[in-house]
């Protein structure tokens, strides 16, 4: 398939290439799109699970998987059930990562950014599927991943089996914390009832260290 613009140009964003060169990582971008395509078998899956809402963190389905997460606390105030859901390239995308690094690391670079572009816009999918299923009254948060502002990224390994990932999709996690295979996502949006905000901001992550702060610059930023 062929990327789109905004595609395109969020791949240069991970790479966070500056202005003045464009135009030649384009090129190689559109390649990276190209290669993924040969060797990417997507899959995804998701659920839609009972909240409960706590000053300091959630639960999850009977209550038995908690997070502690102030982020989580305040993105979900407004509700009583959310989506998890977890995606996946398949392995064969880190194969060929791996080995385009051989050989050329600048290929290698632009496949893995691809890649975590369309990793996301499967995330972007599976948010169209929840927004067919929602009832009047019901409205979608933003989306919310392990990792960033005060989630763990162990939190990882609770929703992987809340969906059944490992049976699903194939989708696992090592002892250490890594998903395998590694071009995947895991995420949680809310199901409130009132309207969100879901433009991204700063004012809703509680992550001081983020390099885009650092530099003046926005996580959700789509420039380049």
């Amino acid at each position: 398939m062929e990327p789109t613009r905004r595609q395109l140009e969020e791949a240069l964003r991970y790479l966070r290439v500056p202005v003045g060169g464009r135009e030649e990582m384009l090129e190689l971008a559109r390649a990276g799109f190209a290669e993924l395509g040969s060797c990417a078998k997507p899959r995804k899956v998701w659920g839609r699970f009972p909240l409960t809402v706590g000053e300091r963190g959630i639960a999850l389905g009977d209550g038995s998987v908690i997070c502690v997460s102030r982020d989580l606390s305040r993105l979900f105030k407004n509700c009583r059930s959310c989506i998890v859901m977890a995606v996946t390239l398949g392995p064969e995308v880190d194969r060929r990562t791996q080995l385009l690094g051989r050989g050329s690391m600048s290929r290698a670079l632009c496949l893995d950014a691809c890649a975590s572009v369309r990793a996301d816009s499967l995330c972007d999918e599976i948010e169209d599927e929840v927004e067919e299923t929602l009832r009047e009254g019901e409205y979608l948060t933003l989306r919310f991943s392990p990792g960033y502002g005060d989630v763990p990224m162990e939190f990882t390994g609770d929703l992987l089996r809340l969906v059944d990932a490992e049976r699903r999709i194939g989708l696992t996690m090592t002892r250490k914390g890594m998903m395998i295979p590694i071009k995947s996502v895991t995420a949680l949006i809310g199901i409130s009832s009132v309207p969100e905000q879901r433009r991204r901001s700063c004012d809703d992550c509680s992550f001081a260290a983020c390099q885009y702060r650092r530099k003046g610059g926005f996580c959700h930023d789509e420039r380049i």
